[in-house]
């Protein structure tokens, strides 16, 4: 339990003896008139746990999100306490609902006053975990962790500058996992990136969300391209291209660096479909993955990414590839839960990913139940929208293992959209579910065959 310094004003008794003590009565009392004690007092000792959840000015909560909260709150006894930089009118709709079942939203204004009020908290509450699902959060979660004296990765920079992870894991390697430089990007020369890496090579910045401002350079036309584009950019990283196939795990690390694993999920980016950008169209849960990437070899490769890294109490989003050589390499780490993955686990396999915090539950090797794809829609170039292709959608619609489509027509129609490394957002999700494999399969190819065609755009 996390210990708490401030004291009782009318007995000048630390907080924390002060609960005990009054625990302690209660638990007499209880046994003198012979009522349910052990339940009664197990019940009030949960309900002192705490999670806090931080989420950006006027931002939604998803479906998959919400469920995810009820089951926090309902299944594991937790408190919830969400804040929100102004809260939504959706989420002031959820605020008198989500109270009822022990789950409390809050407003904040800054850093400063976010932290003031979850001090508080931790005179109630003894909080197991300070979250974010938003990329661009990580940084203001892990300041209020080590403002508050909770456990943290010491260097949580290092979640949003990649640089730095590549720095790291090249140490404790002893070589680099991936070969990369960092460079100003308007002193980049195709000669020395060929001298010093190869070709094809990628160019990001070292600080990115999601695939933004992320190029392929095969040449120097496409070289020049990129320091136009991105010239508002200083500095880069250039890494060698990672041949192979994709893939993607979520694990949560506790203070003592014990790892609790959900199953890996299979990425696909539009590089496959033939389209210039690195947005992921579809994760999906088909193969064994365990016949794909054997465990003892994901784990090992898992373990040593937290060792060289030295994160500490924090969820995991780790991209990586399988090379054509079978080796695994980093593409990133990311400090927090990547929200879709909500949804995906708790269809595929029927598990809650916050799990991996409350009960401490290693779920690496657990068997689907179910196939599943999320397909997230994206235009193949940066045109104007005209429409979503209906027909086309309603083909979707009547498959066997369609379960749910979202679009944004009011939102998009007749705006210019763009590809993910300008910066922008999928437009819609759709969503397969299937037990069958065939049948899934069948499905599966009918929209990566179409997919180019979702989007009416001129």
């Amino acid at each position: 339990m996390f210990h708490i310094k401030k004291k009782n004003k009318k007995t000048g008794e630390s907080i924390n003896k002060y609960r005990k003590k009054y625990i302690l009565k209660m638990y007499f009392f209880l046994y003198l008139y012979n009522i349910d004690y052990i339940s009664i007092l197990s019940f009030l000792q949960t309900m002192q746990k705490c999670i806090v959840i931080i989420y950006q000015k006027n931002m939604p909560f998803h479906d998959y999100e919400i469920k995810a909260f009820i089951n926090i709150s309902m299944k594991n006894e937790i408190r919830l306490i969400i804040f929100s930089e102004t809260l939504s009118p959706q989420n002031l709709f959820f605020k008198e609902k989500f109270k009822k079942i022990g789950i409390f939203l809050q407003e904040y204004t800054d850093l400063e006053s976010l932290s003031n009020k979850i001090q508080k908290l931790q005179t109630i509450y003894d909080i197991l975990y300070i979250d974010t699902l938003t990329e661009s959060l990580i940084q203001q979660s892990c300041t209020l962790k080590k403002s508050l004296k909770i456990p943290v990765t010491p260097q949580y920079s290092l979640f949003q500058n990649k640089s730095e992870q590549r720095i790291l894991l090249e140490k404790y390697y002893k070589k680099p996992e991936v070969i990369s430089k960092a460079s100003k990007i308007q002193e980049l020369s195709f000669v020395n990136i060929k001298k010093d890496i190869w070709i094809p090579c990628i160019i990001k910045p070292p600080i990115w969300i999601e695939s933004s401002w992320v190029a392929l350079v095969y040449n120097k036309i496409d070289l020049e391209k990129y320091k136009e584009d991105f010239s508002h950019q200083t500095f880069c990283l250039v890494e060698e291209y990672i041949d192979g196939s994709m893939h993607s795990i979520d694990y949560f690390v506790d203070e003592k660096q014990n790892i609790y694993t959900s199953p890996p999920i299979e990425m696909y980016l539009a590089q496959n479909l033939e389209i210039n950008d690195f947005f992921v169209y579809c994760c999906k849960v088909f193969k064994n993955m365990q016949s794909e990437i054997p465990s003892w070899k994901l784990r090992t490769f898992i373990t040593d990414t937290v060792k060289a890294c030295c994160i500490k109490n924090s969820f995991i989003h780790h991209e990586f590839k399988q090379t054509t050589k079978w080796e695994l390499k980093t593409i990133e780490i990311n400090g927090r839960i990547w929200g879709r993955r909500l949804k995906i686990l708790r269809e595929a396999y029927g598990i809650e990913l916050y799990n991996l915090l409350t009960q401490k539950k290693d779920l690496l090797n657990i068997n689907k139940t179910h196939n599943f794809a999320a397909f997230a829609i994206y235009p193949p170039q940066p045109w104007i929208l005209i429409n979503y292709n209906y027909k086309l959608l309603e083909q979707i619609r009547a498959l066997p293992s369609f379960l749910s489509l979202k679009i944004f027509p009011e939102r998009y129609k007749n705006q210019k959209i763009w590809l993910t490394r300008y910066g922008f957002w999928n437009i819609g999700m759709i969503y397969l579910k299937n037990i069958n494999n065939e049948q899934f399969a069948e499905d599966y190819h009918f929209i990566e065959k179409n997919y180019k065609n979702l989007l009416f755009l001129r």
